[in-house]
């Protein structure tokens, strides 16, 4: 998810040695210490996102059904050729985009295709502080900003919960970051020195506390209790697969919750859509037909009409 501090988990992960890539995007105004993703797998899933009439703010769901569409199969097949040729030959690689949670089952069917051995690393922030910061940094209503949020963290979990996955806050990686980079280093099967000039200079040089720049909820509430309450119920149940042997049970169940919810909606919006475009197209063939003539009556009061003015 966009401003969870993905970008400084994925820092900690070339940290531990993981192979990202030797072209990176650069630093810039609203990531000062950079992305640390490829611009290859960003543009495809903007391209992903495009095909899907879902542009990165649009916060409107995505059925399951869409990710067997036929439209689908190219930019999959590219993909699958995409990760070969970037990471071939490596035997511990990963990629990051804020992106790819929205699209989560896509990289999964490419990744099962292609058979390597999959781990996760979820990377969460407190959403209001997020949502804070999508406020400030594109002038997103608050409102909108909660549903991105939703939307992104929610839908597919059932899926992710399927795979060895790591649950990393970002306050407390900023807070504690060679405790938070053990754990993912335990959970990838890595060793750690905490003396390697790599990890010291991720652990007390790269992250400073000065990179949380929204840490207190937006000051403007959206008054929608419904999506605020869900939200903080399900970074609380994130948070807590931070601790060792902690279950996936409640986050699946506010996942399958939120899904049918929005779902429903959106199929009765769709719905309502549908009826409104085929009103208009009813009363764009009624203005079609020919009229008939006016009558001696309407002919006289138009002249009337016409010599008032």
């Amino acid at each position: 998810m966009h401003r969870s501090g993905t970008s400084v988990v994925t820092r900690g992960l070339k940290a531990l040695g993981v192979y990202l890539g030797d072209s990176l995007l650069g630093p810039a105004p609203d990531n000062p210490k950079g992305y640390w993703e490829r611009r290859e797998t960003f543009e495809l899933n903007e391209e992903i996102m495009a095909a899907l009439d879902r542009p990165w703010s649009d916060s409107r769901p995505i059925s399951p059904e869409t990710w067997d569409r036929r439209e689908l199969d190219e930019l999959k097949e590219r993909a699958a050729s995409l990760l070969v040729d970037l990471f071939e030959g490596q035997e511990l690689w990963g990629f990051k985009d804020p992106r790819t949670i929205r699209v989560f089952p896509f990289w999964r069917d490419v990744l099962d295709r292609l058979g390597p051995s999959v781990s996760i690393i979820l990377a969460i922030r407190p959403p209001q502080s997020a949502i804070s910061s999508l406020v400030t940094r594109d002038g997103m209503p608050v409102a909108d900003a909660e549903a991105l949020w939703l939307e992104y963290m929610l839908p597919w979990l059932p899926d992710i919960a399927t795979y060895p996955v790591v649950v990393v806050d970002f306050d407390r990686l900023v807070g504690s970051p060679l405790r938070q980079l053990r754990r993912i280093a335990k959970h990838l099967g890595v060793t750690i020195d905490p003396t390697d000039p790599e990890i010291t200079e991720y652990t007390k040089g790269f992250v400073d506390r000065g990179l949380r720049h929204h840490v207190q909820p937006a000051e403007s509430r959206s008054g929608d209790d419904e999506h605020s309450t869900l939200a903080d119920e399900a970074y609380a149940a994130l948070l807590k697969l931070t601790r060792s042997r902690a279950s996936w049970r409640r986050s699946v169940e506010l996942a399958h919750r939120y899904r049918a919810t929005m779902l429903d909606n959106d199929r009765y919006l769709a719905k309502g859509r549908a009826r409104r475009a085929q009103a208009g197209t009813h009363e764009k063939a009624a203005d079609a037909l020919p009229r008939p003539p006016p009558s001696r009556q309407e002919r006289h009061d138009d002249y009337a009409a016409a010599g008032s003015g």
